[in-house]
Parts: structure tokens; sequence; C-alpha cells
């Protein structure tokens, strides 16, 4: 019996699908390599977005509202993950995005 997981909780955005300049930030949940996107209903500017910290840019009057709201998703989702291994339960990106929403 396999006791250990790969778990990661990412965030990015996708400029193809922006409008205005402006587009929902994704969520990228991975379990021993099976991996689930969904899009938040959190939108940033994508001029704004700053790929090497995977959130908003410092100076961005909205980052700090935005970055904590992004911290809480992944604290939401890693305890969901915690709670199903307690349980001892199959855990998946796909129940943890239905616990989730």
């Amino acid at each position: 019996m396999k006791t250990s997981q790969s778990f990661g909780v990412h965030f990015t955005i996708k400029k193809e699908k922006a409008k205005d300049g402006v587009t929902n930030v994704y969520v990228s949940v991975t379990i021993n390599r099976e991996r689930i996107h969904f899009a938040l209903k959190h939108y940033v500017k994508v001029e704004n977005w700053d790929k090497g910290c995977v959130g908003l840019k410092i100076k961005v009057p909205e980052a700090k509202e935005t970055n904590a709201y992004r911290e809480q998703v992944k604290f939401t989702i890693t305890t969901y993950y915690q709670q199903l291994q307690i349980a001892r339960k199959e855990v998946t990106p796909q129940l943890l995005k239905a616990m989730f929403l």
C-alpha cells in the first residue's frame, strides 16, 4: 500500500482568455501527477500578474487583497486534502475541486 502522495496547489492565469486585459485566476491541484485546473471567481489584470511569485505584483493596489485570497484558497484546499487523508479516503484532484466549489 502506498502511504505517501505528492500534492500541490498552484495558481496561474490564461492570457488567451483575457477580455479587455482582465482574466480569471486559475488554480491547479495536483495529486500523484494527476492534475485538474479550474477557474476561480476572481479577476486580475493580465499586466499585473507576476509569473515569478505567482500572484499580483506587490506595487499594485489590489495585490494585498488578491494575494490574501489566493492564500485562503490554497489553505482551504490543503485543509480538505488533510481531512480526507486523516479519514483514510482516496483523494483525487476532482474530489478536492468538488469539495471546494
